[in-house]
């Protein structure tokens, strides 16, 4: 699964017809618009192998092939640009968001689907800041998932309209680059926020506190650099000296009872 696996024949809408129609008829046959190409990162190789048979068999998709790491997923693009990608948010030892962030800046023109096992808010907003104009979890439709593509392609935005609202919340909430660190910042926080920030002023590893707060290593990297947003500054170490010298965040001081 390191090297990107082709779509094996499934080159759909590439047989084309000739423009000129049949030789010697005189007639111009309109040339069809070439189908989307999609291209996918998923490390999964189940998942991978059920949404290739499922890209592959889709008529009017143009599926390109698929990777399991970032790497072989830049080779793939290098050989063939895809205009609609799909990348899974929790991949094993990487951060999808980041992955597709990276993406976007090398390959502008690609449009972004996120692929997950649930929706969460903060990795939702984490992907609308990159960029991202799809969300679409793993047990979706296929009818949906495909909709999904098509509307990428079209220059639509699809996420999920009962986590969209507390998304574009936390985005909106952010601080301005300008902003002077600290603040009422911490008030800015989510409780899942505060929750981690919290973990971090106890000393914890992001490993640890993803443990200890039943979430995913990836959802809690979103919530530090969140945090950091929050604070205005560049680094945990940062967050933490600034959270000790303005106020701890509500949840511990409620938690440890009177002085």
């Amino acid at each position: 699964m390191g090297e990107p696996v082709p779509a094996g024949g499934a080159l759909s809408g590439r047989s084309g017809a000739d423009p000129a129609g049949p030789a010697g008829s005189g007639r111009t046959v309109a040339r069809r618009p070439r189908p989307p190409r999609v291209a996918l990162l998923e490390d999964q190789l189940a998942v991978a192998q059920a949404l290739a048979l499922l890209l592959t068999g889709t008529p009017g998709l143009d599926f390109v092939g698929h990777a399991a790491t970032e790497p072989a997923l830049a080779d793939l693009l290098e050989q063939t640009p895809a205009d609609v990608l799909m990348i899974d948010d929790d991949l094993d030892g990487a951060d999808g968001v980041e992955i597709g962030d990276r993406v976007l800046r090398r390959w502008p023109g690609t449009r972004l689907v996120m692929l997950a096992a649930a929706t969460d808010e903060t990795r939702l907003a984490a992907a609308i800041r990159i960029g991202a104009v799809g969300w679409v979890t793993k047990t979706a439709e296929p009818a949906a998932l495909i909709a999904i593509v098509h509307g990428a392609h079209r220059d639509e935005t699809h996420m999920p309209p009962a986590a969209l609202t507390g998304a574009l919340r936390r985005i909106a909430g952010e601080p301005g680059p300008d902003a002077p660190p600290g603040g009422d910042a911490l008030t800015r926080l989510t409780p899942r926020e505060r929750d981690v920030l919290q973990e971090m002023l106890r000393g914890r590893s992001r490993a640890d506190i993803a443990g200890r707060l039943g979430m995913s290593p990836n959802t809690v990297r979103t919530h530090v650099q969140n945090i950091l947003r929050a604070l205005n500054v560049d680094s945990a170490a940062a967050a933490v000296a600034l959270a000790r010298r303005i106020g701890r965040p509500a949840t511990e001081r409620s938690g440890d009872g009177p002085r």
